[in-house]
């Protein structure tokens, strides 16, 4: 008999003590259905009783046996006791999650109201009856995402520039100046925004933009100001602004990344530093970054979550009206919390299927927030 503790029979106990509690929880919750389980079986109810009991006695020997008595010895009887109540859970889950969650959304689908009905049950009511609404929401959510990215990019394209462009000897002084100025400018955004949360970006951009807008038009009411300077116009601002503080330094670490051969050997030829900068290293440095830059659109996705703070009927926000609505809260977040990860799964699976496709290397997971 070996009797020698090795990190296989910590996990072999480790695993009998999950079956020991599967088998108790598949115990409990079967003999809750003891009736039905003798009609179908055509036995008394004490005879099922033992039956059903069996696998859990038999865990707790076993489970005795190796962490109390040190025997860490293995017989077939403890392998076929594990494989039984890896059976019988994986029965009880099925019954009650699979099988009970598609009942769940039938009585859903039939009851003319939500009151009473159990959580899987009461989330596929609101979807059902709500759909519109969220569907709005991640339209929203998505156009935003899009057109922040986009814009954000473009903007740091121009501070990238600025980020990195360093004073030269055969610059003239003028030239060296503005150098040292727009390289002061860009580090100094990019660490204001990477600072801050872009809920108080949003905020801080909404009614600054307001004020600015009442203070060109004071004759205006608050509805006509709206429509000229929208939640819509102040959110893709600051998703924007937001997006390419992220994105300048993505591209300045790949513009730093290419070798530096290549910037010289561009000068000797006779190119100047934007001609080498905009025919040589960029284009190496944009395809660089794609992957990085479409995990931003990816991380967008979620980040915008916070600009219902402004009003900005995306995903959150619409999800914060049905609740209020129904006075169901859990339910309705966690139906919000499904859709966006399968929006962010989604899209990276997409990001990735044409990163293949370029030979680009592949992004695992779901990027973090920003």
């Amino acid at each position: 008999m070996n009797n020698q503790i090795t990190w296989k029979n910590h996990i072999w106990a480790l695993a009998i003590f999950a079956g020991c509690i599967a088998s108790a929880l598949t115990y409990s919750y079967l003999t809750s259905k003891i009736n039905l389980l003798c009609i179908m079986f055509f036995m008394p109810q004490f005879l099922v009783k033992v039956i059903l009991f069996i696998p859990l006695l038999a865990s707790i020997y076993i489970l005795i046996k190796h962490v109390f008595l040190h025997n860490t010895q293995r017989n077939t009887f403890e392998k076929l006791c594990f494989i039984v109540n890896f059976f019988l859970f994986a029965f009880t889950c099925i019954d009650r999650i699979v099988l009970g969650g598609v009942s769940d959304i039938v009585v859903a689908n039939m009851s003319s109201s939500q009151k009473g009905l159990n959580f899987f049950a009461t989330m596929s009511y609101i979807l059902t009856h709500n759909w519109k609404t969220f569907y709005t929401g991640i339209f929203h959510t998505l156009e935003l995402a899009f057109v922040g990215t986009i814009i954000g990019f473009v903007v740091a394209m121009l501070l990238v520039f600025l980020r990195i462009a360093k004073p030269d000897k055969r610059d003239a002084e003028w030239i060296q100046a503005l150098k040292l100025t727009g390289n002061a400018f860009a580090s100094f955004y990019v660490t204001i925004i990477r600072g801050t949360p872009m809920m108080v970006q949003g905020l801080i951009v909404y009614y600054a933009g307001f004020r600015l807008i009442r203070s060109i038009f004071p004759g205006m009411s608050v509805s006509e100001l709206n429509g000229i300077y929208s939640v819509f116009l102040a959110s893709a601002i600051t998703v924007s602004l937001n997006t390419a503080a992220y994105i300048t330094e993505i591209l300045r670490g790949s513009v730093e990344a290419i070798d530096k051969g290549q910037m010289e050997a561009a000068r000797s030829l006779g190119l100047s530093t934007w001609q080498t900068m905009r025919k040589v290293i960029f284009p190496q440095a944009i395809r660089n970054s794609i992957p990085a830059i479409c995990n931003e659109f990816i991380i967008n996705i979620k980040d915008t979550s916070v600009l219902n703070a402004v009003g900005m009927t995306e995903l959150m926000f619409m999800t914060t009206t049905v609740a209020g609505t129904y006075y169901v809260y859990l339910e309705t977040y966690m139906i919000t919390a499904v859709i966006y990860l399968i929006l962010t799964i989604c899209m990276q699976a997409i990001m990735n299927f044409f990163a293949k496709r370029m030979d680009m290397p592949v992004q695992h997971g779901v990027p973090s927030s920003n």
